[in-house]
């Protein structure tokens, strides 16, 4: 089913955005 699909491609580029954003804070904390 497609639709399924794209829950996990949308569960996938959340997960990915919440690494950047921790790998961006994570950069910050170092400055």
């Amino acid at each position: 089913c497609s639709a399924q699909k794209s829950v996990v491609k949308l569960e996938m580029s959340t997960t990915r955005f919440i690494n950047d954003h921790r790998n961006l804070a994570h950069e910050t904390d170092q400055w």
